[in-house]
């Protein structure tokens, strides 16, 4: 993942995200999704819905309430963010994802999508193709093994352009590459950035950056 290639992609994603719904989740449970609260739970669940999960009912919904009482303290804490979590928080977080895809409707990617809405500090989602990818990468992987590729990826981006990942949205915005919203954070960018260049298979090379830019003049 090169900094350009991640602002592309974000760039692309919010020209085709015109409905902004992950947004409205956020602004609708006040930029903290708690599971606990049932308009928090049922902003979730039309949140969902919009990626084309089925109608959820409302015992369904209970069960989620449920699942969420046990495992919440398995989640990290609300402002840790991706580049902070230690072995024993992806222990965790694993623990609580094996629980959730075990409930009867949710499947690997609802209960990633689920769980970034709850952390977004800290967790990414991801969809079947991204699964598939990085399955293919590691046979032996887990949604916790992949959360930790991730987390290094954006450690090893940053430290090669010289800044801290606390600071990677400052750069980008800074340096005019994505307008950002209130609602970003680093997993959201990184969410973008796998839709794009794997479910969505655009990903131009170095060079074809490169020729764009000659163009422009």
């Amino acid at each position: 993942m090169a900094l350009a290639a991640l602002a592309f992609a974000c760039f692309v994603y919010r020209g085709l995200d015109t409905k902004k719904t992950y947004e409205k989740l956020r602004e609708k449970t006040n930029y903290y999704c708690d599971l606990s609260n049932p308009s928090h739970r049922q902003a979730l669940i039309k949140w969902l819905r919009t990626w084309g999960i089925r109608r959820i009912t409302e015992e369904q919904s209970k069960v989620l309430e449920s699942w969420y009482k046990q495992n919440k303290n398995k989640l990290p804490d609300r402002d840790k963010n991706l580049w902070s979590l230690c072995d024993s928080d992806l222990a965790s977080i694993d623990q609580a994802y094996n629980d959730l895809v075990g409930k009867k409707w949710i499947g690997h990617t609802t209960a990633t999508k689920i769980l970034f809405a709850i952390k977004p500090q800290a967790l990414i989602p991801w969809d079947k193709r991204i699964r598939d990818r990085f399955l293919r990468a590691d046979v032996n992987g887990s949604y916790a093994g992949f959360v930790k590729s991730m987390r290094d990826k954006v450690k090893e981006l940053c430290k090669k352009h010289g800044f801290e990942p606390e600071h990677l949205l400052k750069e980008l915005q800074g340096r005019n590459l994505i307008e950002l919203n209130p609602s970003d954070t680093v997993p959201k960018l990184i969410d973008e950035y796998d839709w794009i260049t794997i479910t969505k298979r655009c990903k131009p090379t170095k060079e074809i950056l490169q020729r764009w830019a000659d163009w422009s003049v």
